[in-house]
């Protein structure tokens, strides 16, 4: 078995996230169940992958994971190359914007405890992930702002809404966790776990900030605020997670300039 906390020391050297990490050791550790990395052929790989119960973004997930893990080994002189040299990219559905409706939301911050009710605000008013809500900081709480470091260990800020203040507010500059466990912190899995218990069924942590991104844009219509909002490198993948309520395409096509003359006439 190999040691997959050298793996996870690599990937960290590489600033690569804790829910990055946890999800490629994860794909590893489901691949080794049965497969032995040593010595696996590319069409190993590819019976691992051809699972029938996996959408496109999770066998995709699976690739990117595998890929990461050979190219350590190969690295480490545990292999002498990739068996994932022939193993083609997945074509990944782009998805829709699936954000928790208000009632949801608001029901949401009804039925939860103190924990997890400031989780859901995390991901409803400021758009965090499930694995920066978990790691969140007092030394991450400025005057009026939150200084988060997401995927590929980059840094965004983001202002602090009114009604999440009062909450961080016995937090800001301290040295301690928000959501505390033993020496560290609770896992994004966990995070992940609280939030759906009190949200509508098939809604998620996600959905909290598919909420918050579609409501960003309504209001100020500018998707480039919310893309660094976000902390997302591309307006592309942005916008995913904001809806367009029929309402306002509505609006949109009504906004356009008439002609001015009786359309039979022309």
């Amino acid at each position: 078995m190999l040691e997959l906390n050298r793996f996870d020391a690599w990937m960290q050297a590489a600033g690569q996230s804790v829910g990055t990490r946890g999800l490629r050791k994860n794909f590893a550790q489901r691949f080794m169940r049965h497969t032995d990395p040593l010595t696996c052929t590319m069409t190993d790989v590819a019976m691992f992958m051809a699972n029938d119960g996996w959408k496109p973004n999770t066998r995709a997930a699976a690739r990117a994971s595998l890929k990461s893990l050979f190219e350590w080994m190969i690295l480490e002189g545990l292999r002498p190359d990739s068996p994932m040299t022939g193993i083609k990219p997945v074509r990944v559905n782009l998805g829709v914007p699936h954000p928790c409706p208000e009632d949801g939301f608001l029901r949401a911050l009804k039925v939860a405890d103190e924990r997890t009710r400031l989780a859901v605000m995390l991901a409803g008013f400021a758009g965090l992930r499930r694995a920066e809500i978990a790691g969140m900081h007092g030394s991450m709480i400025g005057p009026s702002e939150l200084r988060v470091t997401g995927k590929g260990s980059k840094q965004r800020v983001i202002p602090v809404h009114p009604d999440l203040e009062p909450l961080l507010a016995p937090y800001r500059g301290k040295d301690l966790y928000l959501f505390p466990h033993g020496d560290g912190h609770l896992t994004p899995t966990t995070i992940g776990r609280l939030v759906r218990a009190v949200l509508p069924e098939g809604f998620s942590t996600h959905s909290l900030r598919h909420r918050f991104a579609t409501q960003v844009h309504a209001n100020s219509h500018d998707l480039r605020a919310v893309q660094t909002l976000l902390g997302h490198a591309s307006l592309g993948t942005t916008q995913i997670y904001v809806n367009v309520s029929n309402d306002q395409l509505t609006s949109a096509v009504n906004s356009l300039s008439g002609v001015g003359v009786e359309v039979s006439s022309i």
